[in-house]
């Protein structure tokens, strides 16, 4: 219920470092709890993304290799689980 109410923590705070303004701005505009507050579709989201300052810090080749990292950290987890059927 907490996630439904609340406002979620802004990515700079719960990362503990800073996010550009505008990148923050967008991916709180993305959690928003008012669809019609959100980037209306992909495009949108894509075209915002690719205004911010930060754009160009980030290419697809260190996503790329972000992925790698981080799918080598979760090796062994569980991402996604199932509940249990019903008795």
């Amino acid at each position: 219920m907490h996630q439904v109410k609340d406002l979620p923590v802004r990515p700079s705070e719960r990362l503990g470092k800073p996010v550009s303004p505008d990148l923050e701005q967008l991916l709180m505009r993305c959690l928003a709890k008012n669809p019609a507050s959100r980037p209306a579709n992909a495009r949108e989201l894509d075209d915002a993304l690719a205004r911010c300052r930060s754009a160009t810090d980030w290419t697809r080749e260190l996503a790329d290799e972000w992925w790698r990292k981080f799918a080598a950290t979760q090796s062994g987890k569980t991402m996604v689980t199932t509940p249990p059927a019903a008795k």
